[in-house]
């Protein structure tokens, strides 16, 4: 268990549960594809919520952390005694102006990252999947296996968040 400020990593492992964490990040692309194509591009810019991201800020948030989790499990796997830092969400999304690029290349951008992921975890032995380092915003440890559910929660999170600020922008 993680305290307040990173309940998040609980919820995304939660909604994990039992899936295998390869099925989930071989299918998010696809999944996201579908979803878009369904849109109207102008929906993709309007806000769902007041204070909240936008569906092309979702999609930028998964472009850019595909970036953080290829890195930190290599970080793990690769150096002794990694120590893993936070980075602000927020903040990425917003310096990055992901909102000024195209949902297509976000989504190509993702999946290029996506499928090198893939690539990456398929070739890890158990012993591999193990080695580990600290969080230290989260103070926990974590394991490159652990990473890999983590990143495949994360996919399930905001997968879920984009169809719901979608619906919620089309019901008007």
């Amino acid at each position: 268990m993680t305290g307040a400020e990173y309940a998040f990593i609980d919820k995304q492992i939660q909604l994990l549960g039992d899936s295998e964490p390869l099925d989930v990040l071989a299918s998010t692309e696809r999944k996201l594809r579908e979803l878009v194509d369904r849109q109207t591009k102008d929906l993709l810019y309007e806000t769902a919520y007041e204070g909240k991201w936008r569906p092309i800020d979702i999609l930028a948030h998964l472009a850019d952390v595909e970036w953080v989790f290829g890195y930190r499990a290599r970080n793990l796997l690769c150096d002794e005694q990694p120590k893993l830092t936070p980075i602000d969400q927020d903040r990425w999304v917003a310096a990055q102006r992901g909102h000024r690029r195209e949902p297509e290349e976000l989504i190509d951008s993702f999946g290029a990252l996506r499928r090198e992921a893939i690539s990456f975890y398929r070739r890890l032995t158990p012993d591999d999947m193990e080695r580990g380092g600290e969080h230290v915003g989260a103070g926990m440890r974590m394991s490159v296996g652990f990473i890999m559910r983590l990143q495949a929660g994360h996919d399930l999170l905001h997968f879920r968040q984009l169809s719901d600020y979608l619906q919620v922008i089309a019901d008007g």
